[in-house]
């Protein structure tokens, strides 16, 4: 099997083979769209977590209090009809590659359904590949092992937290938003302050090193996403308000964002930089508060609008009037062929956009063609078509209400049977699909053939790769097993779910390796309570008995490459079985001559007398 190229070597490939590739131009794309004395535009793109459409103060809210934004508003072009997907890593997969995110292997937040497929191409790739400096800080949740990490797709410099969130599993051991540690470049590293400051903090430091460099920046904060933890400060002024506790600190997460919002925007300005700086701002989905939606349905999650129909501002002050509205039918897999039309970044010919340059929309041109497009919230370990979808019309030309043609029409169709006339009823309240049967025909046609083009991949697993040179050892989560039940927070950690499942895996060398089973990370030093352990990978099975007190159960064996499954069982007595939730596997040499026997737990090495348990599993299964 041939070795995986790394993914610093796959970006300086691309810059070669992009340097000979035309540039793709917009339909009647202006002459000139660079910046001043023709250089090309920075960009800092920051997106929040959970925020809904109606959670701005812009958008009607009258209790939140968020100026910076207001003021962003007011200087941009606001996409009002922008949609994304109504969870949070199919979200940053459509973001990142310009496609829909099931097609990039990404349709569920966990469960080894939140890994980007290792050949798709990002924005951060494109860009770095044309010299930008590209970063990114906060939340990254397209993949925590190598080779999904934030670093491993083109990102230079990378400041993120672990999983979907701080104090889910893959995060740290026991973080939370104040002084958290974080992944620095793949290390984790201790900050100083509230996670929002620290992230702004982080982005702020790199435009000030990179002034003089084209940079691109990538800021998903992870606020105002559960639990919700601010300063007091920010969440009292809500709480006067009588506003319930949990919302007050849910606008007091946004309060805190918008404030370091402020401190980003005045910093750019300080710089001499805001003028040629393209800042763009939206949300990862709809509102999981529960306070003002702008009458819209659903909230985070929903195949209705307001699990997807977010705010988007774009500012670029040396190219875009700004202070107006496009209606248009517009989605986040537009943000990257947008932003690589207007920064002229090549891109190679076999690379394919689900997304659609925005241009035209935003210097005010006539030329758009409406389109129709698709949302679906899969949220299983396998798609199912209809399930949680939604398909989204523009100007839908067809004849209905006694034979008079319309024009300017807009439907939702939700899950494949209910149709919503966006322009009567924005709240989705009254289903008209059984009056007008040739309208739901229609988009249902359409979503079929476009689930035919999407799930064509759906088989495929995103291996994560062990026994890499870029990461040795490899501690996997349960956070990406298959399987149905996924203990994907700590607090499933900590109350010891009865659960189990499988990852899939890529052996990238042949050799020896250990494995060591944990119900808690390394440094937490937490003993296993499992009289016995085994380990699956492929059609190999280890079983062992493991000793009182220790914290991990090491196995040591031969491993062919190739892609297979790894699973792993602690056993108690009483017959209560689990899934090891942490397991570390590290390469350590080529095979040896002779076949290596397997160790037990933690530091020391096992008593050779200490007879093992297989019967606490059941019968040994077949091989």
């Amino acid at each position: 099997m041939k070795k995986m190229k790394r993914q610093s070597l796959f970006v300086a490939l691309l810059a070669v083979v992009v340097s000979a590739v035309p540039l793709a131009a917009a339909a009647q794309k202006p002459a000139d769209l660079r910046g001043p004395l023709g250089k090309r535009p920075n960009i800092v793109l920051v997106m929040t977590d959970d925020q809904g459409y109606g959670d701005l103060g812009c958008h009607g809210n009258e209790l939140i209090k968020t100026p910076a934004l207001d003021r962003l508003y007011k200087e941009s072009v606001r996409l009002t009809n922008f949609h994304v997907d109504p969870t949070g890593a199919p979200t940053r997969a459509a973001l990142m590659t310009g496609r829909y995110s099931c097609r990039t292997g990404v349709w569920h937040t966990m469960m080894g359904r939140s890994l980007l497929r290792r050949d798709e191409v990002t924005i951060a790739d494109l860009f770095a590949a044309a010299g930008y400096r590209t970063a990114v800080f906060g939340k990254w949740h397209l993949g925590d092992n190598y080779p999904y990490r934030a670093m491993d797709r083109g990102f230079q410099e990378s400041l993120v937290l672990g999983g979907g969130g701080i104090g889910q599993t893959p995060d740290y051991w026991g973080n939370t938003y104040f002084d958290p540690v974080l992944r620095h470049n793949g290390k984790w590293q201790k900050s100083a302050g509230y996670c929002t400051d620290v992230f702004f903090d982080a982005a702020i430091r790199f435009i000030e090193a990179n002034r003089e460099n084209l940079f691109f920046v990538y800021l998903p904060v992870n606020v105002p996403h559960a639990p919700y933890q601010v300063a007091e400060k920010y969440v009292a002024p809500y709480k006067q308000m009588d506003i319930p506790d949990d919302l007050a600190a849910f606008y007091g997460m946004i309060t805190n964002f918008d404030e370091n919002l402020g401190r980003l925007l005045q910093r750019l300005d300080q710089l001499g930089l805001a003028h040629n700086t393209i800042v763009i701002f939206l949300t990862d989905n709809g509102t999981s508060g529960r306070g003002f939606n702008v009458q819209m349905r659903g909230g985070k999650g929903s195949a209705y609008d307001g699990g997807h129909h977010v705010p988007c501002f774009i500012r670029w002050p040396a190219k875009l009037e700004g202070g107006f509205d496009v209606p248009q039918l517009t989605a986040h897999f537009d943000i990257l062929p947008t932003l690589q039309e207007m920064c002229e970044i090549p891109k190679p010919e076999t690379l394919e956009f689900d997304g659609k340059g925005l241009i035209p929309l935003l210097v005010k041109l006539e030329d758009w063609s409406p389109r129709t497009l698709f949302v679906q919230s899969h949220h299983i370990e396998r798609p199912q078509p209809w399930r949680n979808s939604a398909v989204l019309s523009e100007r839908f030309r067809v004849v209905y209400r006694e034979g008079v043609y319309s024009e300017n029409d807009e439907y939702r169709l939700i899950d494949g049977r209910e149709l919503f006339d966006m322009k009567k009823d924005r709240e989705q309240i009254f289903n008209i699909g059984p009056e007008n049967p040739k309208i739901v025909d229609n988009l249902r046609f359409q979503y079929e053939e476009w689930y035919k083009e999407v799930s064509t991949r759906f088989d495929e697993y995103c291996e994560i790769v062990l026994g890499s040179p870029e990461q040795n050892p490899t501690e996997l989560t349960c956070f990406d097993w298959h399987g149905t039940a996924v203990p994907w927070h700590q607090v499933h950690i900590q109350s010891r779910a009865e659960a189990n499942g499988y990852w899939a895996v890529e052996i990238e060398r042949a050799g020896r390796y250990r494995f060591t089973l944990r119900e808690r990370p390394a440094a937490a030093r937490h003993p296993l309570r499992a009289t016995a352990a085994r380990v699956k990978i492929g059609d190999r099975v280890i079983t062992q008995a493991v000793k009182p007190g220790v914290t991990g159960a090491v196995f040591e064996t031969e491993l062919q490459a190739g892609k297979t499954q790894l699973q792993t069982w602690l056993a108690e007595s009483g017959g209560v079985l689990r899934g090891a939730y942490f397991v570390e596997v590290e390469y350590l040499g080529p095979a040896s001559e002779e076949n290596p026997r397997p160790t037990d737990g933690g530091e020391k090495p096992p008593d050779d007398n200490q007879p093992q348990r297989p019967s606490a599993y059941g019968p040994r299964p077949k091989r």
